[in-house]
């Protein structure tokens, strides 16, 4: 889905120490070589099935078309179990072919970058300013989501479009271009955007009924657009994956499909079982420079979650942070506020059997994205059935008593 990934390691990437959680200090290189290692088994396994018919069990599923998709932001495990009436290969062909579809539609629903006259998609949406229109269901479903949480987040997409520079750069001289804490300049126009994506008098999307909704764009705003040449008002952004997480878990779900989960690369879990099965976790933890381990946590199936951190841990984050040579690390949240970065606490998970990703993600994004964290306004969330865990200092806070965490050494468990 991302474009240019060829891109070398960024600089002053943070080392991560404990990252594989039985065996503390193991050196990345080393997971990252069993983890291709057991990619090729599985490849090689994919291969012979086909031939020979699929044996029930976890697999992976990949789609079955070079049709543009969001696949490469995710993981689709399923555990096929032999019915009388539906072998696990004829299981894995139809939903093979519904996984194909769902991340191809996803693709052309939630992204700027597609452009169809048929597809009323956010991109129709953003060319189409100040007019009633009638968009796609499900893209309805999620403007409609985001007008009721309050959340300004996808009102920021100028700001997006200039400080997303960033990310692709290759050297910190490079970067200091787009760097706002570097250039004045680029501060200040972050913030006048800002200034207008929080006002509802600006802009703001009014939801009209029957998947009709009308971007209403003041004059002030559009004179801006012009003079600076901005393309789109709104964009999902860091938050894309959460909506196709939960447009794509909804759609296997309802062909019945509900023994495996599904995960963006980017901390966004959907599990389609609600099984006595019990699922794992890494919490990470930012030092300084460090990323460390704390726990894991376990979480029976049938959850959502949700995980924000400041920090990068795998290759494909690049898109989202970048790690100057001095250690600092500036990532994609920005505060709808004033336009700049911040988190309160390195890394938080947020779960729920009862909520989405998305409407995880808009509950407690506001509560990151933040110079301090409001411990009251996480616990207030449990009335909603959304549970939290961080961890800060030598220790992982929870408001849910009922959590299971495996704590490594030196670190506490602390109920808020």
């Amino acid at each position: 889905m991302k474009k240019n990934k060829d891109r070398g390691n960024p600089p002053g990437l943070p080392r991560i120490t404990n990252i594989e959680v039985t065996r503390k200090n193991l050196p990345l290189r080393v997971v990252l070589l069993a983890l291709a290692v057991v990619i090729a088994i599985v490849s090689f396994w994919y291969g012979f099935s086909e031939l020979f018919g699929l044996e029930p069990g976890w697999r992976e599923i990949k789609v079955s078309s070079g049709t543009l998709n969001c696949s490469e932001d995710f993981a689709l495990l399923y555990n096929y179990v032999d019915a009388a009436d539906v072998s696990a290969t004829v299981q894995n062909k139809r939903l093979t072919a519904l996984y194909t579809k769902a991340t191809e539609d996803a693709y052309q629903l939630f992204n700027n970058e597609y452009a169809s006259d048929e597809l009323h998609n956010i991109r129709y949406v953003n060319e189409h300013i100040n007019q009633e229109i009638t968009v796609e269901p499900a893209l309805y479903d999620a403007l409609s989501a985001i007008v009721e949480s309050g959340n300004r987040s996808i009102y920021l997409a100028p700001a997006y479009a200039q400080y997303n520079q960033l990310f692709v750069c290759e050297n910190d001289a490079e970067a200091a271009q787009y760097d706002p804490q570097a250039q004045p300049d680029t501060k200040a126009y972050i913030a006048e955007i800002a200034g207008f994506a929080n006002d509802p008098q600006m802009i703001d999307i009014q939801l009209l009924g029957d998947q009709r909704i009308k971007l209403q764009v003041a004059q002030a705003y559009l004179t801006f657009i012009e003079e600076n040449e901005i393309a789109y008002l709104l964009d999902f952004s860091w938050m894309t994956n959460a909506f196709i997480a939960d447009y794509i878990a909804d759609i296997l779900i309802g062909e019945g499909f509900t023994n495996g989960y599904l995960a963006s690369y980017d901390g966004f879990t959907r599990n389609l079982c609600d099984s006595g099965q019990t699922f794992e976790l890494n919490v990470f933890h930012r030092v300084g420079n460090d990323i460390l381990i704390p726990a894991t946590l376990s979480y029976p199936g049938g959850n959502s979650l949700v995980a924000m951190r400041d920090f990068p841990i795998n290759e494909t984050d690049r898109w989202h942070y970048y790690a100057f040579e001095d250690g600092r690390i500036a990532s994609l949240l920005l505060d709808p506020a004033d336009g700049t970065e911040k988190s309160a606490v390195s890394s938080m998970i947020s779960y729920s059997k009862s909520a989405g990703c998305a409407q995880i993600l808009l509950s407690v994004a506001p509560l990151f994205i933040a110079d301090d964290l409001d411990a009251e306004q996480l616990d207030a969330l449990t009335e909603e059935g959304i549970y939290t865990v961080y961890p800060e200092g030598n220790s992982v806070y929870t408001n849910d008593e009922s959590l299971t965490l495996k704590l490594f050494e030196n670190y506490n468990k602390i109920n808020y």
